[in-house]
This record gives structure tokens, sequence and C-alpha cells, in this order.
């Protein structure tokens, strides 16, 4: 529905009344003062006269927003004249017409013009129910009804420079589906809808499976017994998320899609009989893939409603029946259907009770129906996977069921036993591992069983006593009932005051009550497990304590004497390693103890110099002053080219200023964390930032044995110290080697950004109604040759999210269209705009991949290189492009629209597209279309 503009009617109408004799009408704006959330706006209305212009063009539909809504535009308004204001307010008015939220709710999306002239959606959400402007101004205060007509408050106030106009999606045409006969009923039922499965379907390429009449005709007194809202549910029930076409359920033989009813059905192919059904459903063998605008059709023999989900890869509990002593426990998972259902829970741990179990309280499960007996099991499936060795490694490990109750698994190490909530499981048949879940069977049901938490074990300080020396520290622990509390902390690091500390302050002890003793108490318990040897490796760590206080540990690498906050650590009771906590005796309490941080201390290149081989190294990292920049983002991991290395290149370093020399040593390190040859090697590849913003891969070649940074050799290994750690390489990264990364996957840094910011480009890809969408992908080299790169900024997600918008805009480019029109102008996700043109020519030699087309495919300054990558079930068309678009790179197309012919000197390749043969990348780009569908589908 659209609402043509209305002539507005300036206050000289009310004042032409007025001297007619007859009193002007004047609106009474109370019901909306009795709200006491418009201050501002009725404020602005008196202000600037708009009372008297909303009195004389009522009735009239006013956007209203909210007092927080100007509150947030303060700076905006303080520019702006009294005409100004007057115009902000008039873009919120639509005369002439009552717009009560049951209008619009029956219309679904309604287009109007403003008494200021500007174009507006007005939006319901057929999902939530809300309704908004233009997709942005949400109304959080529905008809508020007077004698002016009526307002709806919003959220955001409408300010032209920054509106979008987002027109009503187009009325659904179900016109294919008509000409197939059959399906009138169907038809009927969809016109009840007030237009919510067109708009549905506007927002999201969709799959409608519709029952036949004679589907329909099997249960009509069902259906006359359903009102609108459960009538409702059952059509919903029938339209699903995504496209999907016969060809691609042949392909796969099962495709899983959910549906806008928030069920699941499995679409399955029969290769033997060539029959196709939804959730056991046949589906016509004729009426299928009918393709409308927005939707494809599949005619199917009867209703979903009552139809079974059964999964396309159900949990395969063979295993569990090969153990057999079980087959009570799967009969009854058939029986209540959870054997179908299971496979949404992966990853899951299954405690199975014996057949014994069972038997035990089968004059109980006799009484039960299926819904409880399925209750019964839910409460035997627990999240995640438990398996022996991680429960012994703790001794206790709990988990939450699908029935919402708790669970604690316990092994006894001396004994070796395990159970859970006390009932034991099988010495024979634990940790069946199946594919996605483990399966422990036990010898009970759980029904009735005690939950104890882990944490009702006290902490087990024994070790502390047999030590001596602590009895006072161990006596204030239980008086003031922390140790009842400390399991509740683990792992725990305790710095424990000898008696001879205690005994020094007793007099002040005398005079604390058990809550102060308490605080102190805890100023010496910190966070985590700190170890001697940890400590002398970096000669410093600092933690945090339970009293919110803050320790620096120290070691002296000469003396071997360790200190916290410069209380000496003793020599003899270090490194008390109890079950969840590492114990420290210490030679007096840290109440007064003065903090002083690790980065007060100076680095300490001791351990690079007794290495050898790296002089060169040390004296240009003080040479450029870049000692003082390690200290700020410590630990660090060097990656130092050996004497040797930096020899090979001296020319090229030879008349570099020092800041040129400090770039070249920051693509050699590696800030905030410490990366040992260990975790290396146990990684076999490993991707980093450095500081200078390049990007560090380490390998390790199983055949070789040897460790490799960008292809060099890694020639000496963890050499440590205060600043972190330092590893040997043979090369230099600013002159030789290469990033290569883990993964083939040149779009692995826009893929993460797509997941990551899944909710934003959900907003924004509804808002723009769009059911299909073009993205612009620049590859993983595009991003790290940025000069700036956005993670490193303070606003790094605000940034991010505006970079990504802006390389997606809504609706499908291809290449040949591109090259058809010469050259096109296109709206972003971000509001902004980019130029696709045509390039003619081979530019070089390269021909856009995909495609036998010579030319080139230009977004803004940026190269496609991969071009036409349809991913049909999510309606996303990707193009992988050479760099990424920053705003400002925007220009108009040229006078002509006609392709562009390419330079003379054609500009040189810059890298090698991406081959269509490589798997892991055609991996990540399917991972960024299912991505986008799920978004978009929203």
């Amino acid at each position: 529905m659209k609402i043509s503009a209305i002539a507005f009617l300036t206050t000289a109408v009310g004042l032409a009344t007025a001297q007619n004799g007859t009193e002007p009408f004047a609106a009474d704006f109370s019901p909306i003062v009795e709200k006491g959330s418009y201050t501002s706006l009725l404020g602005a209305i008196n202000e600037t006269g708009s009372d008297a212009v909303i009195s004389s063009n009522a009735p009239v539909t006013i956007f209203g927003p909210w007092d927080e809504a100007f509150d947030n535009i303060t700076d905006v308004l303080e520019t702006l004249t009294t005409e100004d204001i007057q115009g902000v307010l008039l873009n919120h008015v639509i005369v002439g017409v009552n717009l009560t939220t049951e209008m619009i709710a029956a219309e679904g999306c309604i287009e109007a013009t403003t008494a200021g002239g500007l174009e507006i959606s007005i939006f319901r959400d057929p999902f939530t129910g809300l309704i908004d402007v233009d997709g942005f101004h949400v109304v959080v205060d529905p008809d508020i009804t007077g004698d002016y007509g009526v307002m709806h408050g919003i959220d955001r106030v409408i300010l032209a420079e920054e509106h979008v106009f987002f027109p009503c999606p187009p009325p659904l045409d179900l016109s294919p589906i008509a000409q197939l006969g059959n399906y009138s009923t169907l038809l009927a039922l969809l016109e009840q809808t007030n237009n919510d499965f067109a708009i549905s379907i506007a927002l999201s390429n969709s799959t409608i499976f519709g029952p036949s009449d004679t589907a329909f005709a099997a249960i009509q007194s069902t259906l006359d017994e359903l009102n609108d809202d459960q009538l409702n549910e059952v059509l919903w029930g029938h339209l699903a998320y995504g496209e999907v076409f016969s060809n691609e359920v042949r392909a796969f033989g099962c495709v899983e899609v959910e549906t806008f009813a928030g069920t699941s059905v499995a679409v399955r192919f029969n290769d033997t009989t060539g029959i196709a059904s939804v959730n056991g459903i046949p589906i016509s063998s004729t009426n299928f893939d009918i393709a409308g605008e927005g939707y494809v059709f599949h005619g199917i023999e009867g209703v979903l409603a009552d139809s079974e989900y059964v999964p396309c890869d159900p949990l395969d509990l063979s295993l569990v029946e090969l153990a057999g002593n079980y087959s009570t426990f799967l009969s009854l998972v058939a029986q209540t259907g959870l054997a179908n259902e299971l496979n949404d829970f992966i990853p899951v741990t299954i405690f199975g009770p014996s057949d014994a179990a069972f038997a035990a309280i089968q004059s109980t499960l006799d009484e039960l129906n299926n819904d409880e007996i399925r209750e019964v099991l839910l409460g035997h499936l627990a999240f995640g996977e438990i398996f022996y060795d991680e429960v012994r490694a703790f001794e206790c490990a709990e988990a939450i069921t699908f029935g919402g109750t708790f669970l604690a698994v316990r092994v006894n190490r001396t004994t070796g036993t395990a159970s859970v909530n006390g009932i034991p499981i099988s010495s024979t048949n634990f940790d069946i591992d199946g594919e996605g879940y483990v399966f422990h069977g036990i010898e009970g049901v759980l029904a009735d069983s005690e939950y104890v938490s882990c944490s009702a074990n006290p902490l087990d300080l024994s070790l502390v006593e047999l030590a001596g020396n602590y009895s006072t520290f161990l006596s204030l622990v239980a008086q003031t009932g922390l140790v009842d509390e400390l399991n509740n902390f683990t792992p725990v690091t305790i710095f424990g005051p000898s008696d001879a500390a205690f005994a020094a302050i007793q007099s002040t002890l005398d005079e604390l009550n058990n809550d102060e003793i308490r605080e102190v108490l805890l100023g010496h318990l910190a966070f985590g497990e700190i170890f001697y040897d940890e400590v002398r490796a970096f000669e410093c760590a600092e933690a945090i304590t339970f009293g919110g206080t803050f320790l620096a540990v120290r070691v002296n690498r000469t003396t071997g004497t360790a200190s916290v906050n410069g209380i000496p650590i003793s020599s003899t009771n270090f490194d008390i390693d109890g079950e969840g906590y590492v114990f420290h005796g210490i030679e007096g309490v840290l109440v007064d103890s003065e903090y002083v941080p690790c980065s007060a201390d100076p680095l300490d290149f001791s351990s690079v110099e007794l290495a050898g081989n790296y002089s060169t190294l040390l004296s240009l990292v003080a040479q450029t002053g870049l000692v003082d920049e390690l200290n700020e983002v410590r630990p660090v991991t060097i990656l130092a080219p050996t004497d040797a290395a930096f020899a090979r290149y001296q020319s090229n370093l030879t008349g570099l200023s020092d800041e040129e020399i400090a770039e070249i040593l920051r693509i050699h390190v590696i800030a905030f964390d410490t990366i040992d040859a260990q975790w290396i090697l146990d990684s076999e590849c490993m991707e980093f930032f450095t500081e200078g913003g390049s990007m560090v891969s380490f390998r390790y070649d199983n055949v070789t044995e040897q460790i490799t940074v960008n292809g060099i050799p890694l020639v000496q290994a963890d050499i440590l110290g205060n600043f972190g750690v330092l590893h040997g390489i043979d090369g230099n990264f600013a002159f030789d080697g290469q990033y290569e990364p883990c993964f083939e996957d040149p779009y692995s840094v826009v893929g993460y950004l797509t997941s990551y910011y899944d909710q934003q480009v959900t907003e924004a890809a509804v808002a723009a109604f769009a059911s299909s969408a073009t993205f612009f992908g620049p590859t993983d080299e595009a991003f790290y040759s940025l000069d700036e790169y956005p993670f490193y900024s303070d606003d790094a997600a605000e940034r991010e999210v505006e970079l990504l918008l802006g390389h997606i805009v809504p609706g499908i480019h291809t290449a040949a269209q591109v090259k058809e029109a010469g050259c096109v102008i296109l709206d972003t996700l971000a509001g902004t705009k980019v130029r696709v043109m045509w390039v003619e020519g081979d530019m070089g030699g390269r021909r856009l991949a995909g495609h036998e087309m010579t030319g080139m495919v230009m977004v803004n300054d940026a190269m496609v290189i991969l071009a036409d990558q349809l991913d049909e079930e999510s309606d996303v068309m990707f193009h992988g492009i050479d760099k990424v678009i920053l705003s400002g790179s925007f220009s108009e197309c040229p006078s002509t629209m006609s392709p562009v012919t390419a330079p003379t000197d054609a500009p040189a390749p810059r890298g090698t597209p991406p081959t269509e043969s490589s798997a892991a990348f055609f991996n990540h780009v399917s991972i960024i279309f299912a991505s986008m569908f799920a978004l978009l589908a929203l």
C-alpha cells in the first residue's frame, strides 16, 4: 500500500479560518503529555509553531521520537535554526490519515510521504511483530490516540541527511502455483495471513512445500477447529528458509532445512524409486521446482503438521548395541523418538543404564507415558563429551543434562572406579566413542540420584600441613571459613605466611575481626597456578589476588632466590603442588607489601648475549630505541636473524634511517605472547601478526624435523628472558622468506569477519530487504597490505563492521551483467556506493577467473580475480577482489556507459588468482555462503 503525497497546509489555513470569524481548531496533545516520555518532542512542536500546523491538518499520523532519541542528537540540534527543527518535525508527520498499528499490521508494509516531503516505509516485522520506519526507527509506544489523530513513539529521530528509503517489497505473485491447479485451498489460506507470508518471502528467498487440495481435504475437520493463529502456525511450518531445488537434493540424497515455524524438515530423494519426499511425505512428481519471485514451490501429498522429522544423519548407536546389556535403553530411545533427535544434541555424553538397572524399576516405568520416559532419558544426556581420563585428571567433573539436571562425575584415583551422581559407571563399557557422542554404561537410573557438586570436596591442604611452619595460616583459613570456599577458587596459587611472619604482626591480628582477617587472607590467594620454573624463565610474573590486589613474583636467576612483592619466598617450601592449588611459603604478610610491576624491570637480554650470534640484532634494538617499545608489549616472541643473516643483507641496511630499521625489526616481533618450540611442535602450523602488521606462519615438518618461519629455518629455539622468548632464524623477513597461510584459504579474513559480525550483517541485510546479495571479498593479502589494519584501532569493531558491509550489495550482479552495462553504481549495506565497471582487454595477460571472457571487472580501484561464485541455496554471489574497498575510493562512472578500454600499459599482475581446483578455498567460500544464507534468511 502507498499513501500518496497530500498537499501540506500551513498555519495560514488556521489563520484564515480565524479571520472568517471561526475559532481555529487546536489539537489537544494531553494523551502524549500523559506518557511522560515526549517532553522534548512537545517542546519542539510548541516552539516551532508546529502545533498549529498539525491542528490545521488533522487527522495526522505522528511518529514521535521519545526524549532519549532527542538526547542522542543534541549536537545536531544545536546547529539547527527554528525553521530547520520544524522541517525535522514535519518529516515525522503524515497528514490526512490515521494509521493505527492494526492498519499497518493488516497491510504489512505501507509507503508514505511525510509533510516534509520525505518518502518513508512503515513495516511490520512478521517474526517479531514490531513496527518500524525504514528499518531503523522502531515503534516503542504504539497508538497514542487523540483528536490530532494517532502518534506512535519511536526510538530514533528521522534526519533527512541520514535517511535511507527502503521501498515495500513487491506483492507476492503466486500465479505460478495457481496455474498448476490442485492447490486452491493453500492459496486461499495464504490470503488470510495479512501479507506476513509475502513479506517473509521478500526478506528471505524461501521454499514453499504446498499441500494439495486432497491433502487439506483429508484434515478438513481439524482445520475447521483452528483459529487464525493456529492456522498461521500450520502454514509457517510449510515455508522453509532458502530455496531448495531438486538437483541439490539428488546430489546429496538428503537436505535439512528449518521452517519459519522453527521446526525442521528433511528433504530426501530415493535413487531407486526416483521419489522425493519431505519428512516422509511424497513430493509431487510433476509439480516441483516451480520457481516464483523469491520462492521455489514443491507440491506435496500431505500436511507437514504431524509428519515425522528424521535427520539426514541420525546418530549411530550401533557401538552401544554391540556392547550388549543396554537393549532396554536403546528400545526406549527409539520408542520416545529420541533416536531422531539425538543428532541435534551432539556432541553429547550418554550415561546409559544397564538392562538390569531398568529391570529394577520396571514397575515405575510401566506407569510412565512416553513424554515422561523421554524426560527420564533426557536426564541421562549431558552437554559435551566427557571422557574418563579427563575426569581422572581432576577427580571430579560437572555437567548439565538436556533435562536441566546436574551431574557430578567422579573418579577415585586409588581404585580407578568411576561414578555419576554416586551411581557406578561400568568398568568395561565406558568411553565408547561414537560419531558425535561418548557412551558410559551405568548401573542405575539417574532419576532419583543425588547430585553432590565437585566443590563440595574441600581443598586438601594436608601437604601444607606436612611442610610444617604454617599452622597459624591453616588455623586462620579454617577460622574464617575459607577452607570451605577455597575449592571455588581453583586453580589457585597460595602464598602462605610462615608462623614467624604472623607472630610478627600478632598485635595487629588481635584487633581484626573474622571478616577483616578473611580480607587479609584473600590477598594471599592468586588466580591460576604459578610455579617457580615458569617465573624463572621470564624472571618476573604478575598475578591478581582474590582480594583485588596485584602481585609481582620475581626470581633472581643468579642467586635462584624468589620473592613476591619483595617478600622472600621460602627456599624449601615452594611449589607444593596440591590438588587444585600450588603453595609457596613466604616470610612475611603481604598486607603492607609494595607491588612493583614487571614492566619496571629493565629488559634483560643477557641470555641472548650468552647464546651468541645475535650481536647485530641487539645493537640495532639499542640503536633504534626499540627497547622501550618492547617493554610496553612484553612478553614478546622475537624471531631473531642471526649475525650471519644480517651480514648477508648489510648492503640493504646501509643508508636506512633508524625508523626504517625499526620497521624491519618490528616484523620480527610478536607482541604479548611467548611461543615456545613445544607449542609449535604440537600445532605443526601456527599463524600470528607481528608488531609490524605482517603475518608469520610457523611450520614443523615431521619428516625433516625442522621448524621454519615463513619458510626460513629456525636454527636456535627457546632463549628465554624477562622479555619473553627468542628464536634464532637464518634469514630476514624483509628480504627473504614468504608468508604462507596454514590453510590454503585466500579469503580467511573476510570469512572470519562475516561469521564474527553475523548479527550486524543480519540487521543490515534485513533493513535493506536484501533477499539476495553480491559479496566482493578481498583476499587475505589485500587485508594484510593495508597501511592501517582495522584490527589495531580502539574502535576496531565499529570499523570492521563498516568495512565488511561496504563490500556487500543487495541483489545478484554477474560479470556478464557488468560487461553488458559497462558501468554501474551500487549501494552497499554500509550506505556507501561502489562503482562496478567492465574493462576490456587482457590486463597484462590476465583473464577473469572462471570465464572465457577477456577483460576485467573493477570494483572502485579493486580488481575482481575470481568471479561469479554463486551459491544457489543462499542466493549469494561472491567475487574475489585483490584490494580492500575503502571509503573515499568511489568514483562516478565515465560519461559513456560503454565498456572501458584497458590502458596500453596494463598494470602488472598483483598476485596469482586462486584456481578453481583449490578445495580448501572453495570449502571456505561455501562457509561464507552458508553464513550469508543464515544471515539473510533471518
